[in-house]
């Protein structure tokens, strides 16, 4: 029976993801609100309670008012004082990057250059910007420096990996994770 309904909701996400572009919207925006409406149609399908479901259903609504341009409350800035003007998925998918950096230049036969170069290709960012927001988290305080040991201690929890397929494993999950897949 759950792997009924894992297998549903798979089938709903695929669907959703399809390239049927049947809207104006952006594809960013159109790939995350009709993933939203498909784990929405399947928890209602499963018989959760429309109440447990009403936040989905509100965020959904709100996509949908920014993707025909009407202003929603869900997605008003909150106070902005001291906060980073990169979105957090954007952040937490460069603080990956400078570890990746960090740990294949660790390596033997690994300079930061060469560990920059190849991070940089493998998810298609620029090099120079990345080495700077590398330079940037390591000596910032605050909860990117933190996701950035983070990633740095992750690194010892698996030994029996070289560094080179440890940062594979990282850069294949940062790609998985995008959605402007190529």
């Amino acid at each position: 029976m759950r792997n009924d309904l894992l297998a549903e909701l798979v089938r709903k996400l695929e669907a959703a993801q399809s390239r049927e572009n049947d809207d104006t919207d952006d594809e960013e925006r159109r790939l995350v609100r009709k993933s939203l409406g498909a784990v929405y149609e399947f928890l209602a399908d499963a018989g959760v309670d429309r109440r447990l479901r009403a936040p989905l259903h509100h965020l959904y609504s709100a996509l949908e008012d920014v993707s025909e341009g009407r202003n929603n409350s869900l997605f008003t800035l909150a106070n902005a004082e001291r906060r980073s003007t990169k979105k957090a998925f954007s952040a937490s998918h460069d603080t990956m990057a400078a570890a990746a950096i960090t740990i294949l230049s660790e390596a033997p036969g690994w300079t930061l250059d060469k560990s920059a170069t190849y991070v940089s290709r493998a998810l298609g960012m620029d090099k120079k910007s990345l080495i700077h927001y590398r330079g940037n988290v390591k000596r910032k305080k605050g909860e990117l420096r933190d996701a950035y040991h983070e990633w740095l201690r992750d690194r010892s929890r698996y030994p029996e990996l070289s560094a080179e397929e440890h940062v594979r494993v990282m850069l294949e999950t940062a790609r998985s994770l995008s959605l402007n897949k190529a």
